[in-house]
């Protein structure tokens, strides 16, 4: 195959990265802005919104290409170190002056911090596209490079909606009781223009089927950026969360659903990341069960909360066959991987596997606001947690109860050496049978529950690790 490389020119009058810019192949690429949180400083919804002075400005580019890309980051501040993560990439690069460059062999989604995580530059190296829509198609909104504005975006059954590469969106998509639908292209959805109660998410999808959702940059949610609540056969391909700095701004949160897969996705939050969820709706509707959800080869940057998760909602009468596996959670504050259960759920066959965490956020967890509330903080850096109990989520009265957990090929290759929990609720409502296969913690293979730094409670039965 012939290399080829796709460019997207912004829309005339968008504003310019103060901190990058670069050349793919010896072309200039126009390199984006998103408002990103810069301490973690997140409580539930108070009634007034963050203070501006807790956020900074992040960097982004996209473009899309086959065979080779070589790139050149110029930093429009001097250079005392650079990382390039994820990690497990292990990307070569080569910094002179003020400029960054190396090359991409596949599509990937990698970020480039400079001089620390604060003011990162996010680089979305997208797949060609494969046969996309065109203007005029039938059954299609097509919607061209350039600026929209279309505020709640109903989609019904059997359309599809495509924001191509090089257009800005400013809405939300949404759609309700339909089957049959696609959501593509290389652009950005923006939801910075709604306020917290006038929207949830920027992709809502409630009691559908049959939907695929890719390669779309989704930035400034004010709720949750992707919800598929109700649904089943939902694939989510090579979706870009960013900007996320409002409180609870979660990433994907797969609710009351199954027959999910999320795949090639980068996720960078102000709340959990990549998340399951069941609840019982107001209406006297009940969470129904869940099951078959997997998320896979996905980037994880977690600024509040935590990055790979099972609740905290958690009703429904069972969960089952829930998968996490070959992720790389770049950054996180409260918990890497967790299953929070705080209702009557039966949790079980739960997997984990081969994921690598990196470097927890600590800056800025003591640092005092007139309008937080430190008591809904948890503590910051833990590794793994599965713990059933009662808190401000919780709705039904009986706790439920969790088994059949694997965590396997877990490598933790950050700085720190993060602790774990593992804490049933009481005699009946046990967590049972969980199996650690091969966790390595900065390349020490841990097989007991001291060398790990993990507390474990009389109410963890099968705790098994190799």
């Amino acid at each position: 195959m012939t290399p080829q490389f796709v460019n997207y020119p912004a829309p005339a009058g968008t504003e310019a990265s103060p901190d990058f810019t670069l050349k793919v192949n010896g072309e200039d690429v126009f390199v984006y802005t998103a408002r990103v949180s810069r301490l973690p400083l997140n409580q539930m919804w108070p009634g007034h919104q963050r203070s501006l002075d807790q956020t900074e400005i992040a960097s982004f580019a996209y473009f899309d290409f086959s065979g080779k890309a070589s790139l050149e980051i110029t930093a429009l501040k001097a250079i005392r170190n650079v990382v390039v993560r994820p990690k497990s990439t292990n990307i070569p690069f080569t910094t002179t002056g003020n400029i960054i460059k190396f090359d991409l062999d596949q599509p990937c989604q990698v970020v480039v911090e400079v001089n620390g995580w604060h003011h990162a530059f996010h680089l979305f190296a997208n797949p060609l596209e494969s046969h996309p829509p065109q203007p005029g198609d039938p059954h299609t909104y097509y919607f061209g490079p350039g600026v929209h504005e279309i505020g709640r975006f109903q989609v019904h059954s059997g359309e599809t909606v495509y924001v191509a590469g090089g257009a800005i969106v400013y809405g939300s998509i949404n759609a309700n009781q339909a089957h049959d639908i696609k959501i593509s292209g290389r652009g950005i959805v923006d939801a910075s223009k709604f306020a917290r109660n006038d929207n949830e998410q920027i992709i809502a999808l409630k009691n559908c089927s049959r939907v695929d959702a890719s390669g779309l940059i989704l930035r400034d949610s004010n709720l949750y950026a992707v919800t598929p609540d109700h649904c089943e056969d939902v694939i989510l391909t090579n979706l870009k969360v960013i900007g996320s700095w409002r409180y609870n701004a979660d990433g994907i949160d797969i609710c009351n659903s199954r027959r999910v897969l999320v795949q090639d996705c980068f996720v960078r939050s102000f709340d959990d990341s990549l998340v399951v969820k069941g609840y019982d709706h107001r209406d006297g509707v009940k969470a129904p069960p869940i099951e078959d959800v997997v998320f896979r080869n996905c980037v994880v940057w977690n600024d509040w909360g935590r990055a790979l998760e099972l609740g905290a909602e958690t009703q429904g009468e069972t969960w089952k066959d829930i998968t996490f596996e070959n992720i790389d959670v770049i950054h996180y504050v409260h918990r890497a991987l967790d299953i929070q259960h705080c209702d009557r759920a039966e949790i079980s066959n739960v997997r984990f596997e081969n994921i690598r965490v990196e470097d927890a956020i600590t800056e800025g967890m003591g640092i005092e606001d007139p309008k937080y509330d430190p008591g809904n903080a948890a503590p910051a850096g833990l590794l793994i947690e599965l713990i059933i109990y009662k808190m401000i989520y919780s709705h039904d009265k009986e706790p439920g109860r969790i088994k059949n957990v694997i965590f396997k090929d877990i490598a933790v290759i950050g700085e720190d050496f993060p602790p774990s929990n593992f804490h049933g609720f009481d005699e009946t409502h046990l967590i049972e049978n969980v199996q650690i296969e091969n966790l390595s913690i900065h390349g020490r293979h841990i097989t007991n529950a001291k060398d790990g730094q993990f507390t474990v409670n009389a109410f963890v039965h099968g705790l098994d690790m190799i």
